[in-house]
């Protein structure tokens, strides 16, 4: 089932397309199947006269190439509203995402909730949760908040470590 969420990202470009059926796969999924995430247009607020958010302001690329150790690019914003994402890339295809979810209280605990199996992490924003393969959510106020992580040389545990320091500089 991983490998055929991988195919079906790669072919309706999600990335980082590793099988793992996050924030960014859902908007994705809701827009290409008519659900009911919009994508945003190219003004400045949404619908309710909100400002945008931009995921790319809560980490630099220093803060990013250092966690991944190697220099990454300027960060690539998308956003599908009320999703909103921001990817960094090494040249050796390494990547650090952060995917901001806003919300109300009930839909973010509700979204936050979906994941199963996943390790619970003390310290981060009200609640968090880390379900492997690099990938560390934090629900915080209105806001589900997914760091992930994709570097094949390196551990899950010290994906965990590095997630946990970049989630400080973002809160």
């Amino acid at each position: 089932t991983a490998s055929a969420l991988a195919s079906w990202q790669s072919a309706n470009g999600v990335m980082p397309a590793v099988g793992y059926f996050g924030p960014i796969s859902r908007a994705k999924y809701n827009a290409v199947c008519g659900g009911s995430v919009p994508t945003t247009g190219d003004d400045d607020d949404d619908a309710n006269g909100d400002a945008r958010f931009d995921s790319c302001e809560l980490l630099t690329e220093d803060e990013v190439s250092e966690a991944l150790g190697a220099p990454v690019g300027e960060g690539e914003l998308t956003d599908i509203d009320p999703f909103f994402d921001c990817l960094w890339q090494s040249e050796e295809f390494d990547t650090v995402n952060v995917s901001v979810y806003l919300a109300s209280r009930s839909e973010v605990e509700a979204f936050f909730d979906v994941t199963e199996d996943a390790e619970p992490v003390d310290g981060l924003g009200d609640r968090a949760q880390y379900s492997g393969f690099g990938f560390l959510e934090i629900l915080k106020g209105e806001a589900n908040i997914t760091i992930s992580m994709i570097k094949f040389d390196i551990e899950d545990d010290k994906k965990l470590e590095i997630l946990k320091g970049l989630a400080e500089k973002v809160l």
